[in-house]
């Protein structure tokens, strides 16, 4: 019975144009994650220049700091957007969601 329903999912007719719509916006929240990922790395690198940087470096600390703060920002927006377009394809109706 179980394999009976997912032949009939596989072979249910959808309208190409809204598989290429959901695939447009799949692909743009995946590119929005591997951003986010990305982001997440450079933390970690900023995090680890913030600990070998010797006290006396003042200059090159506070740059880090900042450079930090922006990360961190630029990381909550990318958040807010993966959101967003998680939304967008959940309205959308698209078969087969993975997200």
């Amino acid at each position: 019975m179980a394999f009976k329903i997912s032949v009939l999912a596989q072979s249910a007719i959808t309208d190409p144009a809204i598989s290429l719509r959901c695939q447009e916006l799949i692909g743009a929240r995946q590119k929005k994650v591997m951003h986010k990922q990305k982001i997440k790395e450079l933390l970690n690198r900023n995090g680890k220049l913030q600990s070998i940087t010797p006290p006396e470096r003042v200059s090159i600390r506070e740059k880090l700091i900042q450079n930090s703060q922006r990360l961190e920002k630029e990381l909550e927006l990318t958040s807010l957007r993966i959101q967003k377009q998680e939304e967008t394809i959940i309205r959308q109706g698209c078969p087969g969601i993975n997200i």
